[in-house]
Formats: C-alpha cells, sequence, structure tokens
C-alpha cells in the first residue's frame, strides 16, 4: 500500500496528519530542493521537531530556514521513502500504520513497512528495473554517463557522453548497486577508495557489494548520494556539458550538475 502525504484542513499548523486526500490547500506541497513546503505559504516547511530523531518524534509545520537540516527530507526511490536530512535512517512514518484520519506522522527507525511509502506526483516511485537504462544529465538529456571507450576494466572512468544507445551507457539498479550491462554483469559504479572529499573520482569496478558502490536516488532533488556519506552526490565537473567531462564526488548543492533522470 502507498501513501500520499495529506492533512486534515486547518490542522498542518500544529501536527501533520494522514486524511482523505481531497485537493484542498492544507494537502498542497511544493518540493523545493530538499524542502518540503506548502503551497498556500512557501514560508512554511515540513520540520522535525528540535531535530530529535528518538522514534515518535514529531513532525511539524515551521518557518522556513535556509540550512536547517530539521527541514531536509530525503525521498529514497528504491524504498519509497522520505529519510530526515538529520539522521538518514529515520523516516516519516505513519503512527501504528493507522490509517483514519487524523493519525499523526512521525519520525521512526526506518523499516521499508506500509506506513513508510509515500508517493509524490512527478517522481518515480522505484528504480527502473530492465538491464538498458539510461542515466541523463536532467538539463541536457542528450548527455548520458557513459563509461570512458566502453571498457570493462577496473578502474576506467566514468564521464559525460552524448547519449547514443551504446552498452557503455546502459545499466541495471540492484539494490544500491548500478550495474554495467555489457558483457558481464558484474562491474559496478564505484567510489575510488571510497574517498568522499570534493573531487574525489567515480570508476568502473568488480561489484563487491561496499558502500563504494552503494547509491540513493533522491527523487526530491534528482541526485545519486552516496551510502558512505549521503551529503555527498554524483556530480558532472564544472557543471560542463563537453564529451568527455568527468563524474566525481562533491558536496549535494541541487545545482543542474547533480540532477540526473533515470529510465530507459
Amino acid at each position: 500500500m502507498h501513501r500520499r502525504l495529506c492533512g486534515a484542513n486547518g490542522q498542518w499548523h500544529k501536527h501533520p496528519a494522514i486524511h482523505h486526500c481531497h485537493e484542498h490547500p492544507a494537502q498542497q506541497w511544493v518540493i523545493d530542493g530538499p524542502g518540503i513546503k506548502l503551497f498556500k505559504d512557501l514560508s512554511k516547511c515540513i520540520d522535525l521537531s528540535g531535530g530529535a530523531t528518538t522514534n515518535s518524534t514529531n513532525i511539524q509545520l515551521w518557518d522556513c530556514t535556509a540550512g536547517n537540516k530539521n527541514q531536509v527530507w530525503i525521498y529514497d526511490v528504491a524504498y519509497q521513502a522520505i529519510r530526515s536530512g538529520v539522521d538518514f535512517n529515520k523516516c516519516l512514518d505513519l503512527d501504528h500504520g493507522n490509517t483514519a484520519d487524523g493519525t499523526n506522522i512521525r519520525i521512526w527507525d526506518c523499516n521499508n513497512t506500509d506506513s513508510q511509502k509515500w508517493l509524490k506526483a512527478g517522481i518515480p516511485s522505484a528504480m527502473p528495473t530492465g538491464t538498458k537504462n539510461s542515466i541523463r544529465l536532467a538539463q541536457h538529456a542528450d548527455k548520458c554517463v557513459d563509461i570512458t571507450q566502453g571498457s570493462i576494466l577496473n578502474g576506467t572512468n566514468i564521464q559525460l557522453y552524448d547519449c547514443n544507445g551504446t552498452p557503455a551507457q546502459q545499466f541495471t539498479f540492484e539494490d544500491r548497486a548500478i550495474k554495467l550491462i555489457q558483457m558481464t554483469p558484474n562491474k559496478c559504479i564505484d567510489l575510488n577508495q571510497s574517498q568522499t572529499g570534493n573531487g574525489a573520482n567515480i570508476q568502473l569496478y568488480d561489484c563487491n557489494g561496499t558502500k563504494a558502490q552503494q547509491w540513493i536516488y533522491d527523487g526530491f532533488s534528482k541526485a545519486f548520494r552516496s551510502a558512505i556519506d549521503i551529503n555527498k552526490c554524483l556530480d558532472v565537473d564544472h557543471s560542463n556539458t563537453a564529451n568527455g567531462t568527468n563524474i566525481q564526488l562533491w558536496d549535494c548543492n541541487g545545482s543542474d550538475a547533480q540532477q540526473f533522470l533515470i529510465g530507459q
């Protein structure tokens, strides 16, 4: 079962709650980067009360504040979960899975139950299946993530290149791994030596299940976040769109250089 984030009229100023969806302004939201803003008053954001991450901590509406981690939310497409920017292992949760109108929405340990699955129109509700998925730069959809010269050797660089439908641009998503399907299914997009400094290189390497090969696709920001550090994202060097531009790791910043579209 999947749920949309809806609230009863007149209740949002205190505690967000579940309610039958009826397109009332109290149920209309704008995704602005990592923030979830109330459409009828864009100065108000969904906020983690006090930044506390104890189970059952309440979710509230609060004045939007730039740089406030209490208002940072990550939509984990693979699990359809809305995770907290304060603690990635905490998710928006429907109290006791109750679907009655007025049931409170709170924070809880992420557990992949129906109580933590949410849908947002315009955002993928699952990672694509199949073996010929491209990863395109959102603002330049004719540019794709590409394996340099189609090589499958360990250490081969990952770059941006004109989309051409070749096996060097065809991937499959398996749990949090991004696998190349080209003669062998055992090569993954990998963070070189698990380094997380800005500019750390992205390469092709034997799939090994380490966090260096785990990527979280954030549907809110269209970014691939590193499982080693969720505040680091796949990034196109200097926002350059020329063929051969390097794909690297960088602080997540919501820029065009970090926004990707996935699919066939």
